[in-house]
């Protein structure tokens, strides 16, 4: 499970090979010159959106003011919701990777990557392939916010026998199955479990 963040060509949104969602926040923002304006629409998508201060940390994400409820970050790490820096709920060395999309968007760029977290999100948490963009917007009266929509592409299966989770499927019992058989064909690992 490697993980990943390809940073790919907004010319991907715009010809309708991102979700629609990220089709319609990027229209809107280049439609408006990046300024927020009030719609609908934007109501709409503002449940799946989380907004950061446009102020780099040293190879780190920025301060998150708002999480939508419908998040990534709030489906997959409920904590998040009630954290004071929600996104500090998650693993240092996946922020950092994170880090240069902000960066971009800081300065004014539209950034647009494909993710994969492998295990970096810790034990126990999904494995997922993920879409992000981040766009500056700001209000006519100057007021800046990083908007950042993260699309759930593809949630892969873990093969982790102890995650109760994904568990295996078991094999049905054959009639005249005698446990005493077994016992004389199998060693006695017993011993070894203890030490493990």
């Amino acid at each position: 499970m490697t993980a990943f963040v390809e940073p790919l060509n907004i010319a991907r949104v715009e010809r309708g090979e991102a979700g629609e969602e990220a089709q319609f926040l990027f229209r809107t923002w280049r439609e408006n010159g990046g300024i927020i304006m009030p719609s609908s629409q934007m109501n709409y998508l503002s449940p799946k959106l989380m907004l950061f201060v446009p102020d780099q940390s040293q190879n780190d994400v920025p301060k998150t003011t708002f999480v939508g409820r419908q998040t990534t970050l709030r489906r997959f790490f409920p904590e998040a919701a009630e954290a004071a820096h929600p996104t500090r709920c998650l693993p240092i060395d996946y922020r950092q990777r994170q880090a240069s999309g902000y960066s971009a968007a800081i300065a004014g760029e539209p950034w647009y990557d494909i993710q994969r977290t492998g295990d970096l999100l810790g034990r126990g948490a999904p494995d997922l392939t993920l879409e992000r963009l981040i766009l500056k917007f700001g209000t006519s009266a100057g007021f800046e916010r990083l908007f950042c929509l993260i699309r759930v592409v593809t949630e892969h299966q873990r093969r982790d026998l102890s995650n109760p989770e994904h568990r295996q499927p078991c094999s049905q019992q054959r009639l005249g199955y005698r446990l005493a058989k077994l016992d004389r064909q199998t060693p006695n690992l017993s011993h070894e479990c203890r030490r493990a």
